[in-house]
């Protein structure tokens, strides 16, 4: 009997049912069966507010045990495998057949899900996509079901597109709820405009501060939308693009994790996408979202779409506008741009900027005559659906303008006029320089720059350039470099000269816009150009660490990579998300440790900590517990002293009670020495001092070794000196010996408490330090 599938077609606007059986053909030769994961219809309820039941009378999955013999739910059984499958990156396939083997060795009967399919719906993962087909030849959707356009286009494969809708609601609400304390305390912090952190993070800039007093009284979820491509494959010209999404209101480290990104739509074919075929639906469904609002927990909420960010290629791709190499190509300014040596060189002048109304008024123009008009080629995709006009909405990505952009082009520029042998000592200075525990990746040699990252040009650049290269190059060029540094380092941080830090920023970087030319030729192209609007940027939207794409380049990355086999990349994609988006959002709970024993082991172990804790009770009620502190005078004159005569010498001492190890009802005392006493009195400081007066002087025992003349003063009079022994090899360390000053008396006025106890030494042990008395003073013994 074959198993029925379902999946929702927006185009057609209904359920299409097809067999597994079906895909299970057309992947014969593949490293797993292709299935489809059944688009079930969830509760809406999230596992963090609500535990999923089939029925008001059924037993929940947390409470249902694996097996008779433990009490380990099955619920928390899957969701771990389910995570550690995950980790391991395994298949499909594979994970069926660990479930297999892990339910042959359960006990009979028992609750593990013996397939994937099974496994997911036990934990409730969504389906978070549709999947929509486009023959790239007529740009027409079809049913995804067929295999070619049934319009009768070519049957190749490559002329086939495949479009991944995401559920953009679910998303933000899973993620929200995940988030709500660390979102609500970040927006305290917006609203007060509490700078104490001095990040200059985006909700600080002025284009935001703008959208609240325009938004009062409403509460805010602001998305940042990020477009990228990337190849999925090195053997064919498989292309992935992605358009995501970041919640904003997040702080900066949150915002740019993986896990708090939201797919808005996935592009999968062989061309580069045409952004109102592709976008269309999402669009409308974002149009949708912002008329309705977001309910999160029971609030709710107003969708801001603040701005768009990307490299290059991607921003012009988004915004309808004239590629980097061409005229006009800059999205702020005027700027026209010369051809030289056939590259497109934007040398240094005045900037006439555009206004909101000039960008409209010629997107317009250029969408009715379909031609280029001063850069524009018609209408964006996104441009009702934002709440931040153009060009205020486009947000350069400082990761590929300046770093892999025109700063590694600086760095290769000057690695290749040095010398070989200059190369290779800056090669071996920058290997071998040493950095804190907090940066997470070494210098990378510049011989090595080919497959450089971001974040190690970065360390390059603002950290370990400049102090290797001052016997290289020529002071002027040092000179020169400096301020392009200082320029970015100072748009990189807080406001460091408070409101003029963008304005410094910005001078250092005209003059080295200006002498560029100098000293590089032929490289003043358009990623150049735009550094002279990031001090602008600075002040609307932020430092430039909290607006690089670090973390939306590392998402889909990580989305391109998850995948397995060599067909079917978009349903193997979006299958492994559901279920890594599933583990993410669902709720954690410090689970009692399994163990051998059944619950009423621990229900008796409670009443026998009650009973003892009872016990306890009542024996405090007859005495308090004495609490010694100096703020309590009545408490710390109570007994600390003793005054003792010792067995081996028959000198008397005073000593604590933190030098009595145990004092028996004999009046026998046993210091923690090992040396043993006879208690005479015990009481106060003041006390043993006078009874000290009143005691008659034992006779001295002149007969005594020397070694023990010295353990008859009080310790507090002693110098510590330290005794080393001859042979270091036998004695793991040098202890330390308490030494005698030179004034001895039995008087009680040179005697006082003792904090610790001494060392004690046998006569038989032979003593390896000379004893010195040198007014009073130690010094170390000789060997």
């Amino acid at each position: 009997e074959n198993h029925h599938h379902e999946h929702v077609n927006d185009h057609d606007n209904y359920f299409i049912q097809f067999d597994t059986n079906e895909l299970i053909e057309f992947d014969e030769d593949d490293d797993y069966n292709i299935r489809s994961v059944l688009n079930y219809a969830y509760d809406d309820t999230d596992p963090v507010e609500e535990t999923h039941s089939d029925a008001e009378d059924s037993v929940t999955l947390d409470i249902v045990p694996l097996h008779n013999y433990t009490i380990t739910s099955t619920y928390d059984y899957c969701e771990a495998f389910t995570a550690i499958a995950r980790q391991a990156n395994l298949s499909r396939q594979s994970t069926n057949d660990f479930l297999s083997l892990l339910k042959s060795g359960l006990p009979v009967p028992n609750n593990l899900p013996s397939t994937e399919e099974q496994l997911l719906l036990l934990l409730g993962v969504d389906e978070l996509f549709t999947k929509r087909s486009i023959c790239l030849l007529c740009f027409k959707e079809f049913n995804y079901m067929n295999k070619i356009c049934s319009r009768g286009c070519s049957t190749d494969k490559k002329s086939i597109g495949y479009i991944y809708d995401g559920n953009v609601l679910l998303m933000i609400q899973k993620i929200m709820i995940r988030l709500s304390s660390v979102i609500r305390e970040y927006k305290k912090k917006i609203h007060n405009s509490d700078h104490s952190e001095n990040i200059n993070d985006i909700p600080f800039g002025t284009t935001y501060q703008n959208l609240l007093k325009k938004n009062a009284g409403h509460d805010l979820i602001s998305l940042l939308l990020h477009i990228d491509g990337i190849s999925i494959t090195n053997s064919t010209k498989l292309k992935l693009w992605l358009l995501s999404g970041s919640i904003i209101e997040a702080p900066p480290k949150l915002r740019s994790c993986r896990r708090n990104m939201i797919v808005i739509s996935i592009w999968l074919a062989y061309i580069e996408p045409p952004a109102h075929l592709w976008l269309n639906h999402c669009v409308n469904n974002l149009k949708r979202l912002k008329e309705k609002g977001i309910d999160v927990l029971n609030n709710n909420h107003k969708l801001i779409i603040f701005g768009i960010t990307g490299d290059c290629p991607a921003l012009s791709l988004i915004t309808n506008f004239i590629n980097h190499n061409g005229y006009f190509s800059c999205w702020f300014c005027f700027i026209q741009g010369k051809h030289v040596n056939k590259k497109r060189q934007y040398y240094y002048e005045s900037t006439n900027l555009r206004t909101p109304s000039q960008y409209l008024r010629f997107s317009n123009e250029a969408e009715i005559t379909q031609s280029n008009i001063y850069g524009h080629l018609g209408n964006s995709i996104v441009n009702d659906i934002l709440d931040v006009n153009f060009p205020n909405a486009i947000i350069l990505d400082y990761l590929h303008v300046s770093l892999l952009g025109h700063g590694k082009l600086i760095i290769l520029l000057i690695y290749q006029q040095l010398k070989p042998k200059q190369r290779q000592q800056l090669n071996s200075e920058m290997n071998n320089q040493l950095f804190p525990n907090f940066f997470h990746r070494k210098l990378r040699s510049i011989d090595n720059f080919g497959f450089v990252k971001g974040t190690e040009v970065r360390n390059v650049l603002f950290y370990g350039l400049l102090p290797h290269l001052s016997s290289f190059i020529h002071l002027e060029q040092y000179s020169h470099l400096t301020l392009y540094i200082c320029a970015l380092r100072l748009l990189h941080s807080g406001h460091i000269f408070h409101d003029e830090t963008s304005v410094i920023a910005n001078q250092l970087f005209v003059e080295f816009y200006k002498d560029h030319e100098l000293f590089y030729q032929s490289c003043q192209s358009l990623k150049l150009h735009l550094h002279i609007h990031l001090a602008s940027l600075y002040k609307t939207h932020g430092s430039l660490c909290n607006i690089g794409c670090f973390g939306q380049e590392s998402f889909i990355g990580f989305i391109s990579n998850n995948h397995h086999g060599t067909r079917f990349y978009g349903d193997s994609i979006v299958h492994f998300y559901n279920i890594d988006f599933a583990i993410q959002n669902r709720k954690k709970e410090n689970k009692t440790i399994d163990g051998p024993f059944d619950p009423i082991f621990f229900y008796l172990l409670k009443l026998l900590m009650a009973s003892k804790f009872t016990e306890v009770l009542a024996k405090r009620s007859k005495k308090q517990k004495q609490q010694y502190s100096p703020s309590n005078p009545t408490t710390t004159t109570t007994t600390m002293y003793h005054l003792i005569i010792d067995n081996g010498t028959n000198q008397k001492m005073i000593v604590g009670n933190s030098s009595v190890k145990r004092l028996d009802n004999d009046g026998t005392v046993k210091l923690n020495n090992g040396r043993k006493a006879q208690l005479i009195f015990s009481g106060t400081k003041d006390e043993c001092m006078q009874k000290w007066n009143k005691t008659p002087r034992l006779s001295e025992n002149t007969n005594i070794d020397e070694q023990f003349e010295d353990d008859d003063e009080s310790p507090d009079l002693k110098e510590p000196t330290l005794q080393m022994p001859v042979n270091t090899f036998s004695t793991p360390a040098p202890y330390r010996r308490q030494k005698p000053l030179a004034r001895r008396s039995n008087s009680p006025d040179s005697v006082y408490s003792v904090s610790s106890a001494k060392r004690f030494m046998s006569k038989d042990q032979p003593s390896h330090s000379s004893k010195h008395r040198h007014n009073g003073s130690s010094r170390l013994p000789n060997q």
